[in-house]
This record gives structure tokens, sequence and C-alpha cells, in this order.
């Protein structure tokens, strides 16, 4: 789905190709003209705003911060935000808005955090030329999800290279470690006594030092990125094999369905049962 006009240039992407990252939607948009202002909400996906001109406000968790020319802006997934230009000289920005089971990790390596959510880009001419690139896509066109898929790995990676000098040195064991833990809890997140202590022993490393790299490294206790997962896999579910609460619950690993539901609107921001995919953010 896309809608064009002067000021606006928008995409939703309907299919995804990957559970690690999957772009939801992404675009353009021209505040010089336009005068929509967006409430407060419970941000669903992961997105982040490429400022090319102007200026404006974001609001994240009750904190302002001030945006201008040639920065970008982070919203995490789960968090109240709203943003708006200013009076004075409103901006223009691209944007996409993307998740997935490694989206965070995605992101922690980019820098991009709850804490410190804007940064000043070094080289914005090399992420508009991508983004001129991904809204030239027909999305009529065959494997569309994987063309934008590869050009949201292209700018996460632009933005980790840029920022790579100041990341911390993760050591070869450490990365195998979590590496190992996810693909765990991808192959066994449906049974719903799966405990952390259960990875540790399966690949032989302490459940003590297996969550202190995980946190370190992912940003995330094993057992919050595990209720993601499961509620990520609930979400997909609900929009392409819908049924009784009880069962997509029990599906994703969930035992108990007020549990699951309560869990699923503390990310989603709605319930279960009124789900579906959403258009513009």
């Amino acid at each position: 789905m896309k809608t064009k006009n002067l000021n606006t240039y928008f995409k939703y992407v309907t299919s995804k190709s990957s559970n690690d990252l999957y772009v939801v939607e992404y675009g353009y948009e021209d505040f010089t003209k336009s005068k929509e202002t967006l409430k407060p909400r419970i941000q669903r996906d992961f997105l982040i705003h490429y400022v090319i001109d102007g200026s404006g406000t974001l609001i994240l968790d009750n904190k302002e911060y001030s945006i201008k020319k040639n920065q970008l802006f982070f919203i995490p997934s789960g968090h109240i935000m709203q943003y708006y230009p200013s009076t004075e000289n409103p901006w223009k920005y691209f944007w996409i808005a993307f998740n997935g089971i490694k989206a965070s990790h995605f992101c922690k390596q980019a820098k991009l955090t709850l804490e410190n959510p804007v940064y000043t880009v070094a080289d914005m001419k090399k992420n508009v030329a991508l983004f001129q690139e991904l809204l030239n896509l027909d999305e009529e066109q065959f494997a569309f999800d994987f063309y934008t898929l590869s050009i949201a790995y292209r700018l996460l990676g632009t933005l980790i290279e840029e920022r790579y000098e100041s990341l911390p040195n993760v050591s070869s064991n450490k990365e195998y470690y979590i590496l190992q833990t996810i693909d765990y809890i991808e192959k066994n997140y449906e049974n719903p006594f799966l405990r952390v202590e259960d990875i540790a022993k399966e690949i032989h490393v302490s459940h003590v030092y297996l969550c202190k790299i995980f946190q370190a490294i992912m940003g995330t206790t094993i057992i919050k990125f595990l209720i993601n997962y499961r509620l990520q896999k609930a979400s997909d579910l609900l929009i392409n094999q819908p049924g009784p609460m009880k069962i997509i619950a029990q599906k994703v690993g969930f035992h108990d369905q007020m549990h699951f539901s309560k869990a699923f609107k503390e990310k989603f921001g709605i319930a279960p049962s009124y789900f579906k995919p959403i258009g513009k953010i």
C-alpha cells in the first residue's frame, strides 16, 4: 500500500522475508506545507526519522528533545511518544519503521537507545540516497520485501559503521553464546516451561555468566527477550492465522491466557483480540 502527494510519500510493507528483521513501513514528509501533528501514543515498532531540513520536537516517555537538520531521532518499541515540527522552521524527514526478533540488538549496535534517542548524522547525503532508492522501489516487483529489507540493513549498517569506533569490543565467545541462546529460544519458545537454566545447560555455560553477557550485549534480559519473541510470534499468528486467544497463547508458550493478554497489551498497546496491521505511523 502506498500514498503519495507533494508533501508525503508513504509505503506499508505487507509481507516480510525474515523474522530477525523486517520493514513495516517507510516514507517522506514535508511539514512546511502540512499542518498534521501526531498525538501522544504508544509506539508499536522501532522507528527512525532522518531530519534533512528544519527542526522540531520529540517527546519520548515524557522527556523532551529538540531536533534539528542532519539529526536522526529514534523511538523504541513499546514507549509513549509524540513529535511535531517547529512553527518557525518546520522539518522535512525520511522515516522507516521496522521490527523483528533481533531489531533491538541491531539498534543497540547502532547505539540507538531510549536514553540516547538523538544523534547527529555525519553523512546525511548517504542516508538520503538510500531512502531515495527505497522510495523508488516498485511494490509490485518480485521480492519487494527482500529489497526493502536489504536497504534497511544498509541504513543500519551505515549508522553502525559511522559509530563503530565508540562501540565496545565484544569477544567472539560472547557473541557465540548470545547467538546460541537466540537460536535455542527460536527452536523452543513454544515450551511454556522453558527456563534460562535450560538454555545455559544446553550451551554449556554458567547461568549467571550467560545472563550477564546477554544483558550487556542485547540490552535486555533473556526472559524479556523470550517474552518479546513469543509476543512477536503471537502477532504473526493473529495476522496470518487468527484463532481463539487461548490457542494462540498456547502456541507461543503461554499457559495462562490472562498473562498472555496482559503482556501483549503492554507491548503493543492493544488487546490481542483487537490486534491487526496498522496503517501510517
